[in-house]
């Protein structure tokens, strides 16, 4: 393969916010020897970055849509159908202006980045490449204008599924290069995204319960631990102190042998908080998705209390405000946590366990009895 270039001059035609150079030049031949000199223009305008972000779990893509000056002459007019892109700055690695992309064009955060491949737009008269990226993403809630108001950008962000989206394509609405190879890559290469991402991410029994895929295992795992178990006792801390004190209250010290679970106990000891009763029950709720014990006693015992109107509107508040601080306390730790403390060949059954029985396995996990509910289900 021919491999010698000789430039015998080069001068500037242009430069603004594109730069167009003509060379005169010559290039080894097939058959042997030089060619003749050769007046070449050349169009500058950097690298580029684009990326299909993808939603496995649920197979959605996200599209954007923005006018085009480049496609004036379009039959169907200058706006396109494309993807997620943007122009490298220096010595930006590529995956970085493909996340600062997706925030900016799309306000979407990438999880995983798979490299798809890197492609010349029209190396006959420029010299621009684009790195293509499929990125992982939750496209729940993806939509609206976006774009960046001091560029000019007037960007419309829509999700359809991918069959939607290949149909589109089969019918020729997407005729951008980007998303034509992006989008045929997927075709090949989706059912494996969905079998890999989806189930390394997120058992299937869990998808419906978090948005955000769980943070991969870093350096950083140890603080953010620290900060989890720090939230967590504080909770602790904080609800039993609130027991101790309703309890002292009115009750005078707190004595552990009325602490049962009997309804009847639990009736016990709300009224003998008096006022306090209300706050008391929210508290034990708040601490039942922390402590296993039978809260089902609890609920029975606020409608006994209060009522079945108040009673269960008690209830429901504290299990719903202990389901969140277990939520938060479950996506500070994660997977990394749980990375560390579970041998891999475990997480890997777990996870084709649970992705093989769906909500089977969420069910059974909850008929285990003495299990922490919530931190078990919010994980």
């Amino acid at each position: 393969m021919p491999q010698r270039v000789d430039i015998e001059a080069r001068e500037v035609c242009h430069d603004g916010v594109f730069r167009l150079e003509r060379y005169r030049l010559r290039h080894a031949l097939f058959r042997g020897g030089m060619s003749a000199p050769l007046s070449r223009e050349l169009f500058e305008r950097g690298h580029a970055v684009a990326v299909l972000p993808y939603d496995p779990r649920t197979d959605v893509v996200v599209l954007i849509e923005q006018f085009r000056v480049g496609a004036l002459a379009r039959v169907g007019g200058p706006w396109l159908v494309e993807i997620v892109a943007g122009v490298i700055d220096g010595e930006e690695a590529p995956e970085v202006v493909a996340r600062r992309e997706a925030i900016e064009e799309a306000g979407l955060e990438l999880g995983r980045l798979e490299k798809i491949c890197r492609f010349y737009v029209s190396p006959g008269g420029t010299s621009e490449s684009i790195h293509l990226y499929c990125g992982e993403v939750d496209a729940e809630g993806a939509g609206g204008i976006h774009g960046l108001a001091e560029e000019g950008e007037d960007i419309r962000v829509f999700s359809e599924d991918a069959e939607a989206a290949l149909a589109r394509l089969a019918r020729g609405e997407i005729d951008s290069a980007s998303p034509v190879i992006a989008l045929q890559w997927l075709a090949l290469n989706r059912a494996r995204l969905r079998r890999e991402w989806a189930r390394d991410c997120y058992p299937r029994a869990m998808v419906v319960l978090s948005k955000r895929p769980p943070a991969p295992v870093t350096g950083s795992t140890v603080s953010r631990l620290g900060k989890a178990l720090a939230v967590g006792g504080l909770v602790l801390v904080l609800s039993v102190a609130l027991l101790g004190w309703l309890a002292l209250i009115d009750s005078g010290p707190l004595d552990l042998e009325q602490i049962s679970f009997a309804p009847e106990a639990f009736v016990e000891l709300i009224r003998g908080w008096g006022a306090w009763g209300v706050a008391g029950s929210l508290a034990l709720m708040v601490l039942h998705s922390f402590v296993p014990f039978p809260a089902e006693c609890l609920a029975l015992a606020n409608g006994m209390v209060f009522g079945l109107f108040w009673g269960s509107l008690i209830t429901w508040s504290g299990a719903m405000l202990g389901a969140w601080l277990a939520f938060g306390l479950a996506r500070t730790l994660g997977r990394p946590f749980v990375g560390r403390v579970l041998p891999a060949r475990h997480r890997e059954r777990i996870d084709a366990w649970s992705g093989d029985h769906g909500w089977s396995a969420l069910l059974a996990a909850r008929l285990v009895p003495v299990i922490a509910f919530n931190l078990i289900n919010y994980a």
